[in-house]
């Protein structure tokens, strides 16, 4: 059926000469709908933020005519750090301790020592666009929930001196902690590094804003596909298909890394600037060096096909975005068309070739995404708070795009 006006009733707007099935809805009404199923009356069921002690709980959905939760609601583990104020916990009411790390004078020594270190300085450089992880780690966190951002490596057994960054700001503290950590609060002015000895893993950095609070969180299970180096990347497997897919924002820099591959290192000399122009780079285990990535700055994707270790990557820079339409940015540039800001619906159509593409959604100047895939065809809810970009699997062929600029849902099919 192609609807030739709206739909019989306004809860459930379709775009004029876009296909609709008729159906009901949960009441037993007669309605259009872009799904050939029964409509809900869809509600969300709010969530609350975990704290220090007490898990919390993730957004929800929920009919609010027949009550069938539509998506369950998740519990989100205790963070374990604390939201001091005036002295005290505002969750707990432990109070804040008094003592502050032991720091290095402020003052050089007037006798200069007499053994020249070992090692040299850890090397930082100071980033203005975001809060960062920073020092021999360099993590951008993303947000994650509300006062919250949080970001997860992949590290081998090591020892890493860390600070944070927030926003141009250095934070230090002084403490040497092994694998993970309660709060640590940073301050700008400690002077000092985090050591965190690390006997490999998985490791989540989560920062509380607004106190600069830092807990770190080990898993010692590593992913089966990762980059080492310089970029540690996890790369998360595809369902269905030999591909692991990773995410990043760099600065622009030189970074060097080779391929954990199921705890086996995959080496490749090569080099290129941005992006490998479309081609696929081969890692292998004999040989010995990293492959050195020359970016001028932006969204990195990294494509990782397992079957025969082969790299594609692919670089989306960061722009100044439109700020009177709705459109995809990044691998994917597409202005969607909502008939002049009068539809709820905006679509738009392109052709694409067999590959991995990260993108955006604009509506209006905000951008909205969700750090998750789709292979050819699917829905996906988009959040404002959320940074790392939605990823489209396409074997190849006409897709278009659906966006819903009230409920933030895209949808994307696809015909041959």
């Amino acid at each position: 059926t192609t609807n030739s006006e709206y739909s019989k009733k306004d809860s459930f707007p379709v775009l004029k000469g876009t296909k609709v099935y008729d159906t009901t809805n949960c009441k037993g009404e007669s309605v259009y709908s872009n799904k050939d199923e029964i409509v809900h009356f869809e509600e969300v069921i709010e969530g609350k933020s975990a704290t220090c002690k007490n898990t919390g709980l993730t957004d929800g959905i929920k009919c609010s005519a027949c009550y069938e939760i539509i998506l369950a609601q998740e519990t989100i583990p205790a963070t374990g750090e604390h939201n001091y104020e005036n002295g005290s916990c505002t969750d707990c009411g432990v109070a804040e301790p008094t003592e502050p790390p032991t720091e290095a004078p402020t003052e050089a020594p007037t006798k200069a020592p007499t053994e020249t270190p070992t090692e040299a300085p850890t090397e930082i450089v100071v980033k203005t666009d975001g809060y960062y992880v920073t020092g021999d780690i360099n993590l951008k966190l993303t947000p994650s929930g509300t006062g919250k951002v949080r970001g997860t490596i992949a590290l081998q057994a090591g020892t890493y001196n860390i600070k944070l960054n927030n926003y141009g700001t250095l934070l230090g503290y002084k403490k040497t902690v092994t694998n993970s950590s309660n709060g640590l609060t940073f301050k700008k002015t400690y002077s000092s590094f985090v050591t965190l000895n690390a006997t490999g893993g998985t490791y989540t950095f989560q920062v509380n804003v607004d106190t600069n609070t830092l807990v770190i969180k080990y898993d010692s299970k590593l992913p089966e596909e990762y980059l080492v180096g310089d970029v540690n990347t996890i790369l998360s497997p595809v369902a269905g298909k030999p591909l692991a897919i990773g995410t990043t924002y760099l600065e622009a820099g030189t970074y060097q890394f080779k391929i954990s591959d199921d705890a086996v290192l995959l080496g490749n000399g090569g080099n290129c600037t941005d992006d490998t122009a479309g081609r696929s780079v081969t890692f292998k285990n004999t040989y010995s060096k990293s492959y050195t990535l020359n970016a001028t700055g932006g969204n990195y994707t990294f494509t990782y096909y397992t079957s025969t270790d082969k790299l594609i990557i692919k670089h989306s820079p960061v722009k100044d975005e439109a700020l009177d339409d709705v459109h995809l940015s990044g691998d994917i540039n597409l202005v969607l068309d909502d008939n002049n800001g009068d539809s709820n619906i905006a679509t738009g159509t392109i052709t694409l070739t067999e590959g991995t593409y990260a993108f955006k959604v604009f509506n209006y100047g905000l951008a909205v995404t969700v750090g998750s895939k789709i292979t050819d065809k699917g829905t996906k809810k988009l959040y404002g708070n959320y940074s790392t970009p939605l990823t489209l699997i396409a074997s190849g062929g006409t897709y278009t795009f659906s966006f819903n600029k009230t409920t933030n849902e895209l949808t994307v099919t696809a015909a041959k």
